[in-house]
């Protein structure tokens, strides 16, 4: 498989259209479509962003590996344990969603904004701790 196979093929496992690679990652439509058609080769910091967003290694992108590696990203650390919610992350849709079993599950705006604070807090202490492992604690009271 090419690595412009492997990452159309990563792409569309993430169900995601080349606008919305493009719009998450500021990479041109073009470029993708060329990358994805074997025209030219994405630059290592491409390669890297696209890895990244799609839950593999580069090393698979370019062949090395023969397998996804989904180690990789936040997708890939959460539930590292749970082998049963694993799968259930394969299942998240773009949009948010869950489509399970043949049944699509949706957060509500409360659970959404709560994730989007658990994010925002790990990135605010990060910065002014200037640390690159930080743990957010639920203040008691």
């Amino acid at each position: 498989m090419s690595i412009g196979a492997r990452l159309k093929s990563a792409r569309e496992k993430c169900r995601l259209m080349q606008k919305d690679v493009s719009e998450r990652t500021g990479i041109g439509y073009r470029n993708i479509s060329h990358w994805e058609n074997d025209r030219t080769q994405p630059s290592p910091s491409d390669l890297r962003t696209l890895a990244d967003l799609y839950g593999v290694s580069t090393d698979w992108i370019l062949g090395i590996d023969s397998k996804p590696s989904a180690s990789q990203g936040i997708m890939g650390m959460l539930f590292k344990d749970d082998p049963k919610m694993r799968a259930v992350i394969k299942d998240i849709k773009f949009d948010g969603s869950i489509n399970h079993m043949g049944k699509n599950y949706k957060p509500s705006e409360q659970d959404i904004a709560f994730i989007e604070n658990a994010i925002r807090l790990v990135y605010e202490k990060a910065l002014a701790t200037e640390q690159e492992v930080v743990e957010i604690k639920p203040k008691e009271g």
